[in-house]
C-alpha cells in the first residue's frame, strides 16, 4: 500500500478538492472581488486631487478643527491634502506631494492643537506610506 492510498484512508484526512462545477463560480467571485478593490483603491488615490463627485466624498480622517486659528470648522485628511468640509463634499485648495498629517504643520498654527502633536519629535510619515502599508 502506497503513502497516498494510506492518507486517503485515514479517518481524520478528507478529501479537499472542489468539485469541477465550482471552479467557474470561484473565479467569478474572486475577479468582482479583486475588480471591487481596485476601483476602491482608485477612489482613495484620486480623493483630494479631484473636486468631483464621489471622489471628493473620501478621506482618511475627519476632525473638528473649528478652534485652530487658519483651519475649517471641519477637516478632512485625503490622500494629498488637508481639505476643508462644505455640504458633505472635500473642498481642497491646493494637492501636495508626501503629505504628512502633521496637525500644527498643515495648519501653520500650534493654537488650538491638541499637545499630543505639538513638538512631536518623531518623524512625520506622509499619509502614502501609511496607505502602502495598508494595502
Amino acid at each position: 500500500m502506497t503513502a497516498a492510498s494510506e492518507l486517503s484512508h485515514h479517518p481524520h484526512i478528507r478529501n479537499t478538492t472542489f468539485n469541477k462545477d465550482s471552479g467557474p463560480v470561484l473565479a467569478l467571485v474572486s475577479l468582482i472581488l479583486i475588480a471591487g478593490g481596485l476601483l476602491l483603491t482608485l477612489l482613495v488615490l484620486i480623493a483630494g486631487a479631484v473636486d468631483h463627485n464621489p471622489a471628493n466624498k473620501f478621506y482618511f480622517l475627519q476632525a473638528d478643527t473649528s478652534g485652530i486659528p487658519g483651519a475649517a470648522a471641519s477637516t478632512r485628511w485625503t490622500f494629498w491634502n488637508a481639505c476643508g468640509v462644505t455640504d458633505g463634499h472635500n473642498m481642497c485648495p491646493k494637492v501636495h506631494p508626501a503629505y504628512a498629517f502633521d496637525p500644527p504643520r498643515n495648519f501653520g498654527s500650534e493654537k488650538g492643537v491638541p499637545k499630543q502633536f505639538v513638538g512631536y519629535a518623531r518623524k512625520k510619515l506622509p499619509l502614502q506610506r501609511l496607505y502602502v502599508v495598508a494595502v
